[in-house]
């Protein structure tokens, strides 16, 4: 009993031991932390419609105009709703604890029917886990003017149509976004999707993703939005 008790209280002062002189290392002021970038999306994260989805994506465009030592966590899947995001994208994102992340996760919900009502509460659990769970900034992206995608193929009447169901909804996620304060930043893609009536090549040859152009007008269009977040 006597040794147990001798061999008990050795090992407990091993565990509790004071460290020797350089046996942890303290980073000093010029070494920071690395910037952690996780990007949360669908199709567009992935990079369809780019001739080289891995690094024509946006988000992957974007992460090249970070800091150099940016940590980038790509979370992208094709198809994905943001309620499926909430189940697969949103916990990755959470892991890595993130200091920036993009959400652009809500066309594939518009165009399959989901309700704006139910995308609402998909998107109020997104950032609510996101801004409690995390101390990310979250860059949330809007609908573009779905319109202009339908413009050869719709009339006039369903255009119009087509644009007030995308401004009502761009509303509903301002306002949700709103009710985070400066932990959630809208990039509001509805003005500037007009530039694709301009340029064509801004669209894939599928007509409906962003080309490697595409994705490079929007990459800098974010990167407009959030430079100012970097140190110089």
């Amino acid at each position: 009993m006597v040794v147990v008790i001798f061999l008990s209280i050795f090992v407990w002062r091993w565990a509790v031991r004071t460290p020797t002189p350089g046996a942890e290392q303290t980073a000093s002021p010029e070494q920071k932390k690395p910037i952690t970038y996780a990007a949360i999306g669908a199709s567009d994260v992935v990079g369809v419609g780019a001739n080289d989805p891995d690094h024509e994506n946006w988000t992957s465009v974007l992460h090249s105009y970070m800091p150099e030592g940016t940590r980038f966590i790509r979370l992208g899947r094709s198809g994905i709703t943001l309620r499926e995001a909430n189940t697969l994208e949103i916990p990755e994102a959470i892991a890595t604890r993130p200091d920036i992340v993009t959400l652009w996760c809500c066309v594939n919900d518009a165009t399959s029917g989901v309700s704006l009502t139910s995308y609402l509460e998909d998107l109020k659990t997104a950032l609510t886990r996101l801004t409690k769970e995390t101390q990310a900034t979250i860059s949330l992206l809007n609908l573009p003017d779905l319109s202009i995608l339908a413009r050869d193929a719709a009339a006039p009447e369903q255009r119009a149509l087509i644009q007030g169901g995308v401004q009502q909804w761009n509303t509903s996620i301002a306002d949700m976004a709103t009710s985070y304060g400066d932990r959630v930043r809208l990039i509001d893609l509805y003005p500037v999707s007009k530039e694709v009536l301009a340029h064509p090549e801004y669209i894939a040859p599928d007509h409906f993703h962003p080309s490697t152009i595409g994705y490079k007008r929007l990459a800098d269009l974010v990167w407009n939005s959030i430079q100012d977040d970097f140190p110089p």
